[in-house]
């Protein structure tokens, strides 16, 4: 699930969000300057533009995670230990 909202859901954010903008306006207005006849979405979809949103969106959700989580500079590391033969880890 962290995979996911960290990695997949920006990249993927972009071109869901364009996706819902061609089908909501852009395809009405195109249907009706074609007089009807529709083309697919993705043969003018401006591929580049969207990888470098979903990139950059990645990137931010990325930065804002190194930024805010982990502990504090200079913290010890403790591993987890073996205690009556159970996993027992050492939360900050």
């Amino acid at each position: 699930m962290r995979i996911f909202l960290t990695v997949v859901l920006p990249l993927l954010a972009p071109l869901a969000i364009y996706i819902a903008y061609v089908t909501l306006v852009e395809s009405h207005r195109a249907r009706a300057a074609r007089g009807g006849a529709s083309s697919a979405w993705w043969a003018t979809a401006p591929w580049p533009l969207l990888v470098l949103a979903g990139v950059g969106c990645a990137a931010a959700v990325a930065a804002a995670l190194a930024l805010t989580g982990g502990q504090d500079p200079g913290a010890g590391y403790r591993p987890a230990r073996l205690e009556n033969g159970e996993v027992v880890r050492d939360r900050p």
